[in-house]
């Protein structure tokens, strides 16, 4: 595998941590290394999973049906920081700040699992389920520190609910950061077709969005097991609309001071960001200033 990597980027070595794009891979090349790195391993190995996974380590680290990515390398003794997706995309979308993260914190991708896998999930309750035994096995232990997650829009109400299982096994330490996320809020709808160019999705990520859309929208929609008492939740909230989308879709969900998070869970704290709801990875100074500052 290393040889094949070396040969299609024309590099004399290439080891098990090297990023694929970091080492000169591109699109085009991407698609012929999954090509036949598939023939050698004698299994479907799709495009979309170098772009989540990105070095050899993490792409044969991910089982068929397993769900963690790996977002940066881990350090000894770091915490870790489970990050969940927001609607319609998978894990890969954090990979910019996990690497920001990278030595303060070690960062773990939750993938979508409605994207890459059948059947779809539409239960909140039974997506956390999936969501929890995934982390499990891939090393939360809930009895020995803090539990550290972090979710955008939809990822955020699916952490809730983890949070909600949690603290139904006895968890008491439990911090969530949700990246504008909402709770029992309605709005008008925005058309997929206006909504994916923002997302700068197209071509068969566009079409993964499309056969997911109705799924999520039900699971946007999904109540807690139960409000949260113990585990402490930190709202980082948008405070621009986007330019791009309809004015009127997103300024009554703006006005929401708490998002409708206080009806969720006992302990919150609102931090405002000079963003909206869709660029709210580029105020990532303050959330890892925030995130990090929350654990010394």
């Amino acid at each position: 595998m290393c040889e094949l990597w070396q040969a299609t980027l024309k590099r004399e070595q290439v080891g098990m941590t090297d990023d694929f794009f970091r080492s000169g891979g591109t699109s085009l090349m991407a698609i012929s290394v999954c090509m036949k790195m598939s023939e050698l391993l004698k299994t479907s190995i799709p495009v979309v999973r170098l772009f989540q996974c990105r070095t050899l380590r993490n792409l044969l680290a991910v089982t068929e049906s397993g769900l963690v990515i790996p977002l940066n390398l881990a350090e000894s003794g770091a915490p870790v920081l489970w990050m969940i997706h927001p609607a319609l995309v998978g894990a890969e979308v954090f990979y910019p700040l996990a690497q920001e993260f990278q030595g303060r914190m070690n960062c773990q991708g939750i993938d979508n699992h409605n994207l890459y896998h059948q059947p779809t999930i539409s239960s909140l309750g039974a997506l956390a389920d999936r969501y929890l035994d995934e982390m499990i096995v891939n090393g939360l232990q809930v009895d020995t520190g803090r539990v550290h997650i972090l979710g955008w829009s939809l990822g955020g109400l699916i952490a809730l609910e983890i949070a909600a299982k949690l603290e139904q096994r006895g968890a008491t330490a439990v911090s969530l950061y949700l990246l504008d996320s909402f709770y029992q809020q309605g709005t008008a709808e925005i058309p997929l077709a206006a909504l994916l160019p923002v997302l700068g999705l197209t071509g068969a990520a566009a079409e993964r969005a499309r056969r997911v859309a109705e799924v999520e929208e039900q699971l946007s929609q999904g109540q807690l097991s139960v409000k949260l008492q113990a585990t402490t939740v930190t709202l980082f909230k948008a405070m621009q609309t986007n330019p791009q989308l309809p004015g009127s879709v997103m300024k009554s969900l703006v006005a929401v001071a708490d998002n409708g998070l206080g009806a969720a869970c006992s302990q919150l704290s609102v931090v405002p960001l000079a963003c909206h709801h869709h660029n709210i990875l580029e105020s990532s100074d303050e959330i890892i200033r925030v995130i990090t500052g929350s654990i010394i």
